[in-house]
């Protein structure tokens, strides 16, 4: 979220101005993370079009819920691959959000385009210190439903702490958001090379909004570099020409690419960030995988002889669970309980599956018969 004034509310420009910018609907509007800070950006401005293949691991956080749409649509931050199973993203992306409102697409250039690796969401940790006023510890962890088969990037190692980098370095800012202030989105993603800035002149900037602990700037002293709305949550990394290390993720500023007012990061070199992201990675990574939910049947009326008999089911102990339901082993579709169901005289099997917000299936789906076979009268005996 960038600030676009010196009110830090304002500044929430990253989620509010990327759903303005993309002409969504209302739904997507009232669903938009508040923006960062007055001015906080979301889109990289000035920066260039990544080639295809190059930054698998940064990924788009979409809302699922649009069916129909295009990713572009549907995306509304960035983020991280850090582990097969778990992506880095910012704190006010994902705040008040629930697991199943949101899909992660990885290694996708074009977000308009089909394709790319999709994963749900089973969890989501927010960084316990995180202020949604001041945007200190702006930093989440989101466990994938499946773990991807793309490379990840790098965290800072332990006592590594800021020694990636020094004021004046390069670093790579990459993402979605808009391409100007004020501007459109873009559907390709995009990466600008910024500089990192002291924090004794990231302070003189921002004063007291600045906090050293927890975030990092990077940006242009002449301006025209920098993220925008839609890139918060993406990733500022260092390379070493091979491996991508990830140092921060995109937080808040005041308007987009303004000369003297660089990008504020997360700054997860710093022990603040840094050790409680690492051991929430290493967690959710190692944490067993989540057992799909049970499905179970409740018969209710004649089964056997009504023509539009009625299916009761439910998944027990298992709160929030959808259905799927198919007939004959047609394709599964979505169903509510009780099922009331039409068929043509004869034998027909039912069956239901359990599915959770994360996309987890009941792998033996529960199964009725419905219907009968219709025997044949026999002639009666003459004798």
């Amino acid at each position: 979220m960038r600030k676009t004034g010196s009110n830090r509310r304002a500044g929430h420009r990253r989620g509010r101005q990327l759903w303005s910018a993309a002409a969504l609907s209302l739904l997507l509007a009232a669903t938009a993370p508040a923006a960062a800070r007055a001015g906080a950006s979301a889109s990289v401005v000035g920066g260039t079009q990544v080639a295809e293949g190059q930054l698998p691991w940064v990924a788009a956080l979409t809302l699922p819920a649009l069916l129909g749409a295009s990713d572009f649509a549907r995306q509304f931050c960035g983020a991280s691959l850090v582990a097969p199973k778990v992506v880095v993203t910012a704190a006010h992306c994902v705040r008040d959000r629930h697991p199943r409102d949101v899909e992660i697409v990885l290694d996708k250039r074009r977000l308009a385009d089909p394709g790319g690796e999709r994963r749900s969401v089973s969890a989501i940790e927010i960084n316990p210190g995180f202020d949604h006023v001041g945007l200190s510890n702006d930093v989440a962890v989101l466990q994938l439903a499946s773990a991807s088969t793309v490379a990840p990037a790098d965290l800072p190692r332990a006592g590594q702490a800021d020694g990636l980098w020094d004021p004046g370095d390069a670093a790579t800012v990459a993402g979605w958001g808009l391409t100007s202030e004020n501007g459109a989105r873009s559907s390709v993603l995009r990466s600008a090379v910024v500089s990192v800035v002291t924090d004794a002149e990231c302070g003189a900037r921002y004063g007291s909004n600045f906090d050293p602990s927890s975030m990092l700037c990077a940006g242009a002293s002449e301006g025209g570099l920098d993220a925008c709305q839609g890139d918060s949550g993406g990733p500022l990394a260092v390379t070493d020409g091979g491996s991508w290390t990830l140092i921060g993720t995109v937080s808040w500023g005041f308007g987009c690419a303004r000369p003297d007012y660089p990008g504020v990061y997360s700054r997860l070199g710093g022990d603040v960030l840094g050790d409680w992201t690492r051991s929430r990675v290493e967690a959710l990574q190692n944490a067993p995988d989540r057992f799909a939910p049970t499905t179970e049947i409740v018969r209710r009326g004649a089964l056997r002889h009504s023509k539009r008999p009625w299916v009761r089911f439910r998944s027990p102990g298992e709160s929030g669970t959808g259905f799927q339901c198919s007939i004959d082993g047609r394709r599964y579709h979505r169903c509510t309980p009780p099922k009331r169901i039409r068929f043509k005289r004869g034998r027909h099997v039912f069956r239901v599956r359990a599915v959770d917000w994360a996309g987890n299936a009941d792998p033996t789906p529960a199964r009725v018969v419905l219907g009968s076979r219709h025997r044949r009268k026999q002639p009666a005996s003459r004798v």
